[in-house]
């Protein structure tokens, strides 16, 4: 069973306006792809409120292969409630009250080799806490600021929108 560290607990963007979920959608899924990332789309609902309202929400969960020992993960939550379809200057957008939660975590030992044997685990332990550690502080520094980079890269898309 790989040990799950979390390295961001949970951050938020919110938006409410006219945007073009399309375009935002492309823009996560394109910076993902760009850093290496496989993308999961894991949940998709849509509630339909009324005729021309309705609410979703979608879970993106993706993950990296650090090494043969670490894979990190950039999980993405999108809800958008109260969303309806609009016209402006003859481009289909959308209105609505948005928010995309970013949260990140390092699973180690992913294929599981460390926890055959009781004493497999302890060594593990040893290994993780005095001979790797310098490594790993690297690799989860590297997930803080890839994740900050995502969020900083839809809050600043978002933030043209309000202009």
């Amino acid at each position: 069973m790989a040990e799950k560290d979390i390295i961001i607990k949970k951050i938020s963007v919110s938006y409410e306006g006219v945007f073009d979920f399309n375009s935002l959608i492309r823009l996560i899924k394109n910076w993902l792809k760009q850093n290496s990332y496989f993308i999961i789309e894991k949940d998709y609902g849509d509630i339909q409120k009324d005729k021309n309202l309705s609410d979703i929400k979608i879970s993106i969960d993706n993950e990296r292969e650090v090494d043969d020992y670490n894979r990190a993960h950039i999980d993405i939550g999108i809800k958008v409630k109260n969303l309806e379809n609009v016209t402006v200057n003859n481009k289909k957008l959308q209105k609505g009250k948005l928010t995309i939660d970013f949260e990140s975590y390092l699973k180690k030992d992913i294929h599981g080799k460390w926890e055959v044997k009781p004493l497999l685990k302890i060594s593990r332990g040893i290994y993780d806490k005095f001979l790797d550690k310098d490594k790993q502080k690297i690799i989860e520094v590297d997930l803080r600021e890839e994740t900050l980079a995502i969020y900083d890269e839809v809050k600043a898309y978002l933030n043209l929108l309000k202009r």
